[in-house]
């Protein structure tokens, strides 16, 4: 039946006048300015799988959307809004941590990057890592690695997200909007 493809287009639809939208575009139109970027953020998966501490990938996520928003440059598709198209094209949830499939999804989409990573957390320490995929090509342009003590989730993640908005702003050729790196962020380019 044709329902699942016209499904898939309303809600690829929906996502792109959401991009439009954040870019400050009219649907259709290219404004001065327009965002460079199209960007979505996946929950960080536990690389632990311990349960109770779920809601710290849902958290590094929506950190990292919020601050990457904040720039005029980048449009952050929300990755809900990625679910719900993976949903309409296939009839599933999109499965967490399942990177295959979010950048098929995303391909379609026309998203031009992906935030993915995942999350330790042993004792009162955490180890954050992350990269930047390019979703044309897969390949990671970006990672980082953080490390640190538990109580400063909060630093780690906005020591993230300036990581990843100094790469976006170099990768668009403009001046980074932050200070260089901190101490506890390794980052280099991905294999």
């Amino acid at each position: 039946m044709a329902r699942g493809p016209s499904r898939f287009w309303a809600a690829a639809a929906l996502v792109m006048l959401t991009a439009a939208t954040a870019a400050g575009q009219a649907p259709g139109g290219t404004a001065p300015g327009a965002a460079v970027h199209t960007l979505t953020v996946l929950p960080f998966t536990s690389a632990t799988g311990a349960a109770a501490d779920h809601w710290i990938g849902a958290g590094i996520a929506a950190t990292l959307a919020a601050e990457l928003a904040a720039d005029p440059g980048t449009a952050i598709i929300p990755a809900a809004d990625v679910a719900r198209a993976h949903r309409s094209a296939t009839g599933a949830d999109l499965p967490p941590g399942d990177e295959g499939a979010a950048l098929r999804i995303c391909r379609m989409l026309g998203i031009r990057w992906l935030v993915a990573g995942d999350y330790q957390r042993i004792a009162d320490r955490l180890r954050i890592t992350a990269q930047l995929v390019v979703v044309e090509t897969g390949e990671t342009a970006h990672w980082m690695k953080l490390d640190g003590p538990f109580t400063d989730l909060f630093d780690l993640q906005d020591d993230l997200a300036e990581a990843l908005a100094r790469y976006l702003a170099a990768d668009r050729g403009r001046a980074p909007r932050a200070a260089p790196l901190p101490p506890a962020v390794d980052a280099g380019a991905g294999a």
